[in-house]
């Protein structure tokens, strides 16, 4: 979840960035980061095999990610198991880990206090949740969201369209991108879909 103190693209030193997580290790990972040296290990989720095929559009992707937030360091050596995954390490600039924070949340059931958010980003996530789950944790971030801030996910589950247009979140945007071809399969893909915030923030 990003906070900033104006709409549109916040400059570094305005910028709160609040990540925000179920389990405690986590949250406690990242109030450190803000003093600490932050490096990451990045590897793609599947890798080129006899029958996957990585697409050119998400190697490029991958080699770009990071890019603005950190220096590259040397590839890291990986377990055999990840043979034909990419893979990249990066220590990330002292002045982005400080404004990172960490708190605990459970979505479906709580709220971060405060300053409505300019964006909330929550990949991988819903799709963990039920339908009654869901419904309440979108409830939730569109009392976190601030009016015009935007809700970015890869959930492309159909009840999200009906529940996302009752608390003031309607689809702006959707995009799918193929990841992989996968021989005699359907390719592997994932979506992007961004909801803006009308009305009042709810707080």
């Amino acid at each position: 979840m990003f906070e900033s103190s104006q709409a549109g693209l916040a400059r570094l030193d305005d910028l709160i960035v609040i990540g925000a997580d179920v389990n405690p290790r986590v949250v406690d990972r990242l109030e450190t980061a803000a003093t600490s040296d932050v490096s990451l290990t990045l590897v793609t989720g599947v890798g080129d095999s006899g029958a996957v095929t990585m697409q050119e559009d998400y190697r490029t992707y991958f080699a770009g990610m990071g890019r603005s937030i950190g220096v590259a360091l040397p590839t890291p050596t990986l377990p055999a198991r990840y043979s034909g995954h990419l893979a990249k390490a990066l220590k990330v600039r002292p002045d982005v880990t400080r404004v990172v924070s960490g708190v605990s949340l459970d979505i479906a059931a709580d709220r971060v206090d405060g300053e409505p958010f300019d964006l909330i980003v929550a990949t991988n996530v819903l799709r963990y949740l039920d339908d009654t789950l869901v419904s309440m944790a979108l409830a939730n971030i569109s009392a976190m969201l601030a009016p015009g801030g935007a809700f970015l996910h890869n959930e492309s589950r159909s009840v999200l369209t009906e529940v996302t247009r009752d608390v003031d979140l309607p689809l702006r945007q959707a995009r799918t991108g193929v990841i992989a071809t996968v021989r005699g399969a359907a390719p592997l893909s994932d979506a992007v879909l961004i909801h803006e915030k009308t009305g009042r923030s709810g707080r």
